[in-house]
């Protein structure tokens, strides 16, 4: 209150409360504005990734029981067709985007399968050949799983950069100022409504900030994307692999 008071014997509370009421409404929109479009991106965001998580896992899990009954007279490559569609899993499930990069780079599943079949081709003895409709269907299955997974890793990669949130800070620093010199130019001593009110400001920007920020890692935190559908088919991998005869035990699931 002392301070209010110096405040208020030092300044032109007209001329103040003139500047604060023409910046003021223009902060508030400015600011209400960067949080609508921070949340639409972020929740768009948010929701392209789950979905392509859901799709990709939905078609390894397809063309894992094609690739099985392609080898069905090939233990060897069924085999390794099942340790490339794990691994895979073992990437969504557990690894971080950057290992996941790394992998891609050194040791890709799907280039592993693609190799496997070209090889596979070439070893069938002649007046034999694999199914080629099913060949052909395996082929358009790894064609669309590289899709998918470039579209997931490019929308991962779209997160809002450090200097989005200090734009927010500034803003609402900004609101705040405002909101504390109006409180001066209006009133000689702080009162217990304003007091308050400024407390409720602050809350509101510091939750709206936790929260924007949360839904920026969408791999972590309370709004992280929800992998039940995503679980559900690689279990469903799991378990026909486990259980598969040409592969059963000779498959590395960690």
């Amino acid at each position: 209150e002392s301070v209010t008071t110096a405040l208020g014997d030092s300044i032109n509370h007209e001329a103040l409360a003139e500047l604060v009421g023409n910046f003021m409404p223009s902060v508030s929109i400015i600011l209400g504005t960067y949080f609508s479009l921070t949340l639409g991106i972020l929740y768009e965001r948010k929701r392209r990734i789950q979905e392509t998580v859901a799709l990709e896992a939905a078609a390894l899990s397809r063309t894992s029981l094609n690739l099985l009954d392609l080898f069905a007279d090939d233990a060897e490559a069924a085999v390794q067709a099942a340790q490339c569609i794990v691994d895979q899993i073992n990437i969504l499930v557990r690894d971080s985007r950057g290992r996941e990069v790394m992998g891609v780079i050194y040791s890709d599943p799907y280039a592993r399968i693609n190799h496997l079949l070209h090889t596979s081709k070439e070893k069938v003895p002649k007046g034999e050949e694999l199914d080629p409709c099913l060949l052909a269907e395996v082929r358009k299955g790894i064609e669309n799983l590289y899709t998918m997974r470039t579209q997931r890793m490019s929308d991962e990669a779209m997160g809002l950069p450090p200097t989005h949130f200090d734009v927010m800070t500034f803003l609402c620093g900004l609101l705040l100022t405002g909101f504390v010199l109006g409180t001066v130019a209006s009133e000689q001593y702080v009162c217990t409504v304003s007091r308050v009110s400024f407390s409720a400001l602050v809350a509101s920007y510091v939750i709206f900030y936790e929260m924007m920020f949360d839904l920026n890692r969408p791999f972590d935190g309370v709004y992280q994307v929800r992998r039940c559908t995503a679980a559900m088919y690689m279990l469903q991998i799991k378990q026909v692999i486990s259980n598969h005869p040409l592969v059963k035990g000779q498959v590395l699931f960690e």
